[in-house]
């Protein structure tokens, strides 16, 4: 049980650290919208991105002022007709992306289709090509997880579903129901890249959700008794989802260094974390040595293809070098689960971002923006953090005023 300070005052306090809050949070909608706005209204791209973090700055001043009025913790039912105007968006907007009658669509469904049909046959299932030709780059984890889903008809249904776990992770996260509903809000709904990952079928965003999810649940399973069924099965599920991208190898550092921090000590630490390795491995390492020319996953490196051959390959080792160092910073860092997020976005954004700002700043590819949004994963991991510290800044206050 969660105790919330009561509040004593009526009078919305707006701070500095506020504002630079909304100017983060504000970097984090750009990188998960910037994609599809250029996509699709080129030089009008700007003056979105500006209307977008004005909406922002009100949306950020609309929830501090429900703070002040002793409102913050808002009813459920509104983060419910959240969910409904979303699965509502996939009803409508689906069916259209299928179609194709606006352009040949998303091919990120059909990746997961092809692929998670062939896993189910015994089959490698990385030899076969995505009706726009593109090679399939989910990991195993999201293969094996969208495998229930292409049982009952559509692997696109994974994504009402797990919308509905991330809500309910949001309330768990965060302190007010209203500060997760503006994260949703902001991050989810008007972040157009992740909505249009989540109208089209595409699993992106989604395996950001379950990856927040199985960190999260893993670590309260591991505070609250590390030998119990709960924290096995939150153990195997993490290791599932880090199967599920290559960006997350930042993960189990962190996450050891949390349990490092709390508790429980060394030992029970390793053991705990030993259990989602060895399930992420024995998932992952049997494709990739099968057939090491034909995993795709691995492809990521195919985005640095526009630089020289002997600059590409410095940058293929060095970016994810550069990666786990800054997740390893956690262990000299007093990690909350926040802040452990935190260092999750900073880490995996050093691996896919500077492709499409090097593209775009040194080079002037247009391309370069719409690579932006492959760090969304990145955007959603800070703008947790960073909802949670303006919340937070709502609590310092009450304190103070206490």
């Amino acid at each position: 049980m969660r105790l919330v300070m009561p509040v004593e005052s009526h009078h919305m306090r707006i701070s500095w650290a506020d504002c630079g809050l909304c100017l983060l949070i504000s970097l984090c909608w750009v990188v998960c919208s910037v994609g599809q706005l250029t996509k699709h209204f080129h030089e009008n791209t700007v003056f979105f991105l500006l209307a977008g973090v004005l909406g922002i700055a009100v949306v950020l001043a609309g929830l501090r002022w429900l703070q002040s009025r002793r409102r913050a913790q808002i009813h459920w039912a509104w983060l419910a007709a959240f969910w409904v105007i979303m699965v509502a968006l996939y009803a409508v907007l689906y069916p259209i992306a299928q179609s194709h009658i606006y352009g040949p669509g998303s091919d990120g469904e059909d990746a997961l289709r092809i692929a998670a049909s062939q896993m189910l046959q015994l089959h490698f299932p990385y030899y076969l090509h995505t009706y726009l030709g593109n090679a399939i780059t989910p990991m195993p984890g999201a293969l094996m997880l969208a495998v229930p889903f292409l049982l009952i008809g559509r692997v696109s249904l994974q994504n009402p579903v797990w919308l509905a776990v991330f809500i309910f992770f949001c309330v768990k996260f965060f302190r007010f129901r209203s500060t997760a509903l503006a994260f949703l809000l902001v991050i989810l709904l008007a972040g157009v890249d992740v909505l249009d990952d989540f109208v089209v079928g595409y699993d992106y965003s989604i395996n950001t959700f379950y990856i927040c999810v199985a960190v999260f649940f893993f670590l309260r399973t591991f505070e609250e008794d590390e030998k119990g069924w709960q924290h096995i099965l939150a153990g195997v599920f993490l290791g599932v989802a880090l199967s599920s991208r290559a960006i997350y190898v930042v993960i189990p550092p962190l996450v050891l260094a949390y349990m490092l921090q709390h508790k429980k000590g060394a030992t029970a630490a390793l053991r705990s974390l030993l259990l989602p390795i060895l399930t992420a491995v024995a998932i992952t390492v049997p494709y990739c040595l099968y057939d090491p020319a034909h995993f795709s996953p691995l492809y990521v490196k195919g985005k640095l293809n526009f630089l020289p051959p002997e600059y590409a390959i410095i940058l293929m080792f060095l970016l994810p070098a550069l990666a786990l160092l800054i997740a390893c910073t956690g262990f000299f860092l007093r990690l909350a689960i926040s802040r452990l997020f935190l260092l999750a976005g900073l880490a995996s954004a050093m691996i896919l971002l500077p492709s499409g700002l090097i593209a775009f700043s040194l080079l002037k590819l247009e391309y370069g923006l719409e690579w932006v949004d492959y760090s969304e994963a990145a955007a959603i991991f800070v703008a947790l953090w960073a909802f949670s510290r303006f919340e937070n800044g709502s609590r310092c206050d009450l304190e103070a005023i206490g």
